[in-house]
This record gives structure tokens, sequence and C-alpha cells, in this order.
């Protein structure tokens, strides 16, 4: 089930999940914050599509979704048409057989999930009036992730995404000596 901060999560959403303090970045006592939510309804970037296809199996039926643009760039598409959630429609980017996107759609006559039961709007960036953005770094080597929450309501979301990001980790660039020759030699 999606993973929330349980501050209010709407009913049906599930608990929090126990590795939310790890992708949060926090240690115990600590008061930094990151978004919370981390999967859609079992999905997350990084599990293998048969895995997350046999999870949203059982919320709803799938469709592969022709795109010639995505094709080309290596990602397949699927929709997942949703029954008995409170979402109406997830969609997966798929590359290379592992979930790289997954993105939820709510049902409009449910409005049931607020952008603060996804993270800290204060750890949030405000891309617009109602559209907010996480980013959760990675570990070891993994990339992170990139939470994504959108809606034309203040208090409710119409989407949210979760996208491996593909920032690269900027590593720190060798120092050289003053003519340039290679790195400094040591004492």
């Amino acid at each position: 089930m999606l993973a929330s901060s349980g501050l209010g999560a709407p009913k049906g959403y599930g608990a929090p999940s126990p590795a939310l303090a790890d992708v949060r970045g926090e240690k115990a006592g600590s008061a930094q914050r990151r978004a919370s939510v981390v999967d859609v309804l079992g999905v997350r970037p990084g599990m293998s599509e048969v895995e997350a296809q046999r999870q949203l199996g059982s919320f709803g039926t799938r469709r592969e979704i022709e795109n010639e643009e995505a094709e080309s760039a290596g990602v397949e598409r699927e929709l997942w048409t949703l029954r008995g959630s409170h979402f109406r429609y997830v969609v997966l980017g798929v590359e290379g057989k592992r979930v790289v996107a997954v993105e939820a759609f709510a049902r409009p006559e449910r409005r049931t999930l607020r952008y603060r039961d996804l993270g800290d709007l204060d750890q949030a960036k405000k891309l617009g009036f109602y559209i907010y953005e996480w980013i959760t770094p990675g570990r070891e080597g993994e990339p992170g992730v990139r939470i994504q929450a959108r809606g034309t309501d203040p208090e409710y979301l119409a989407s949210y995404s979760i996208v491996r990001d593909r920032t690269p980790a900027r590593k720190p660039a060798p120092m050289h000596d003053a003519a340039g020759a290679g790195p400094p030699s040591g004492p």
C-alpha cells in the first residue's frame, strides 16, 4: 500500500513504511523531514516490471500505451485502470524490465489525498500554484527519486508521480597543481 507519513493520511492508504526514516535521510531524533511517499499502491521505481504488474493486478487491468517518442527513449509505458481504489489510473514507465517511474491519478469524485499527506510542504519546492516537488537523494550509488504532486485545488491533489532522478551525483573534481600537470603529489 501507499506509504505515508501517517499524519492525517486518508483511511485505506496504509501505514508508514519501516524504511521511511532511511528514505527521508533522518537519524533518530532528527528534525529533518523529506517527502515520505515512496510508492503507489506498493509500486516504486527500481522494482521489477513483473513484480509491479503482480502488485497492480489485484487493483485493475493493464493496457500498453503506444508512444513513439517514449519508445525511442527506451521507456515503455503501461496504463492501469483501477477499481476499488482512491486512484482511477496508474501509469508505469518501464525501462529494461525495471520500473523507472510511476504516476497515480486520483478519482475526481474522491478528494481524499492532500499534498501534505505526501510530505512536509515546508520541505517541498513549489513549482506552480499547486505543484509541489520533493527530491530524495539515493544511497550508495543508487539514483534518488523525484516526487511531484499536482492539482487544481489548494488542498487536494489530482495526481502525483515518483520518478528515478537521472541527475548524476556530483563527484569532487581532482585537484591539480598550478602548472596543470596533474593531481598534487603526496607529502
